[in-house]
């Protein structure tokens, strides 16, 4: 049963009285859901849900039954939150979070049909319609940082190949967001691409990307270092020139990203050596003559 506040037929008559739906009639916990605490009440006026949100806090709650009442308003079949005579919609029994809304007509469907998916479809379409003029916004509280956090408490129960999976989903997902960061300025994830311990609280020995190996490139856009990128493969030189052309071609077909300035490489350091001598710092590894279908000698060149 999804009860897990207690409440009292005199508490929920008393919380029902100044939302206007009539005299507590029949009251009965709900025997589905999985986090809220939901109660069945019937008053003379109607049929409602009686809704304790033990997880979403007062803050996080406005947004979603403000879009649930605009969506019912605009003739979507949604529960309607009911509001108080100051227009409240959220309002606190026994110190929580709570809502009342119309119970809908319908039963849960286990083994749905094509005819049901239509109609699940035709619905969602017209609830996108419907909230193009919802002037609210939030953050999605089940989102990639919420994935991040709980994907590591989920891993022990599950099976290698589904820990794999999961796992694969979300690093392909970080990715994308990082992506995305860097070429559209959307907020970036905060997952790190290595596990190693801090120094200190919330200062990584080494941060998202940097490899501390021959093969590896700093990713810049104009003059702003914002990402790297390391292969690994068939010999260092080999990963030197892979890394340094694919951040160079790349770069150029996505636009706006490629290697570092020519005056910010190491190779426009001269050190002394013994000897009197001078020795020039190496960028890149680029081996001479190293594509099959070219006799070109150095394809780094001028890059």
């Amino acid at each position: 049963m999804a009860v897990y506040t207690e409440v009292s037929f005199e508490q929920a008559r008393q919380f029902l009285e100044p939302l206007g739906l009539g005299q507590l009639q029949t009251m009965e916990g709900c025997k589905g859901g999985i986090e809220n605490t939901n109660y069945f009440v019937t008053t003379n006026q109607g049929a409602y849900v009686l809704t304790l949100f033990e997880r979403l806090t007062f803050e996080q709650l406005p947004f979603y039954l403000r879009l649930m009442k605009h969506l019912a308003q605009s003739g979507i079949p949604v529960p309607d939150p009911a509001a108080n005579r100051d227009g409240d919609i959220l309002h606190k029994l026994v110190d929580k979070p709570a809502a009342v809304v119309n119970r809908l007509r319908g039963k849960s469907e286990l083994a749905p049909s094509g005819e049901h998916c239509a109609a699940v479809a035709s619905t969602l379409a017209n609830m996108h319609l419907a909230a193009r003029d919802f002037a609210m916004a939030q953050p999605n509280l089940r989102g990639l940082t919420w994935w991040n956090e709980t994907v590591p408490v989920v891993l022990p129960h599950l099976q290698p190949a589904q820990a794999e999976l999961l796992q694969s989903e979300l690093v392909f997902s970080n990715i994308v967001t990082h992506v995305g960061a860097l070429l559209n300025g959307t907020p970036d994830t905060p997952a790190r691409c290595t596990q190693m311990p801090d120094v200190v609280s919330g200062q990584n020995r080494l941060q998202n990307g940097i490899q501390i190996f021959p093969g590896s490139v700093p990713v810049y856009r104009g003059s702003v270092l914002v990402g790297a990128l390391g292969v690994s493969g068939d010999g260092i030189d080999q990963d030197d020139m892979i890394a340094f052309l694919g951040t160079n071609n790349g770069g150029s077909r996505v636009g706006g990203l490629g290697n570092a300035p020519s005056a910010s490489r190491s190779d426009q350091i001269v050190v002394s050596i013994s000897g009197g001598g001078t020795a020039r710092l190496r960028f890149v590894g680029c081996p001479f003559a190293p594509l099959l279908d070219t006799s070109e000698q150095n394809v780094c060149q001028g890059l």
